[in-house]
């Protein structure tokens, strides 16, 4: 009777002990888990930390820009001298939104244009893939909700979604230099004033010529941060 009695004791506790393994496995697991997924969190922040701040401002001046110079063009120099003021005041609003490059060129572990670090105002981003056309619907899903995200500024979200993407993943921006900018439209506003309106629209084309436009992988985020 001792025996039996032995024995189901034994077995009581050799259940007790292995729900017991079971639920410290279960809770390991789940840590590594939330470990894992909070470094995914800090990875996709220190991403998202070298997008540029897009600059409003300065997307509707270059607009204007444009806007002069067709109407150059077309011959309304006075038009045009409108759009080039309001450029001009945009330009100045956004140099709150002034950076340098090379912040995102070490990201990408490269150089922009030669190497320039003067100032930029960064005017629009997107994040691609490099085969859109092989996207299945959930990418392609992840693509469209992370281009969302960098286009409202929430750029850890860009990040976020973009690392869910079973695919090589880019973040791509273009950027004016903005004391080119100023200076050209200085220079475009007093060339019209003197009537001289192919000067101007040769400093109005000079600034979109400035434009530069880069790519910088932000491919494996996930995969970084679990093998770190």
């Amino acid at each position: 009777m001792k025996s039996r009695t032995a024995i189901a004791s034994l077995v009581a506790a050799t259940l007790v002990g292995a729900t017991a393994l079971t639920s410290a496995a279960v809770y390991a697991a789940e840590a590594s888990h939330q470990t894992e997924a909070a470094k995914m969190n800090q990875a996709a922040s220190n991403v998202a930390d070298n997008f540029l701040k897009l600059s409003k401002d300065g997307m509707e001046a270059m607009s204007d820009v444009h806007k002069a110079r067709l109407a150059i063009y077309n011959g309304n120099t006075d038009e045009a001298e409108t759009y080039i003021n309001t450029a001009q005041s945009l330009a100045m609003q956004a140099e709150k939104d002034v950076t340098t490059l090379d912040k995102l060129a070490k990201a990408g572990n490269k150089t922009t244009k030669g190497g320039d670090i003067s100032r930029y105002l960064p005017l629009s981003a997107q994040i691609s893939v490099l085969n859109d056309y092989a996207l299945n619907p959930e990418d392609s899903d992840h693509l469209d909700k992370a281009n969302t995200a960098l286009k409202n500024g929430d750029n850890k979200g860009a990040v976020s979604h973009a690392s869910l993407i079973d695919q090589q993943v880019a973040y791509t921006y273009v950027a004016v230099p903005y004391d080119q900018l100023t200076a050209s439209l200085y220079h475009a506003g007093m060339n019209l004033k003197n009537k001289k309106a192919q000067l101007a629209n040769m400093d109005l084309k000079a600034i979109e010529d400035s434009l530069v436009a880069d790519r910088v992988s932000i491919d494996g985020i996930p995969d970084m941060v679990v093998q770190g």
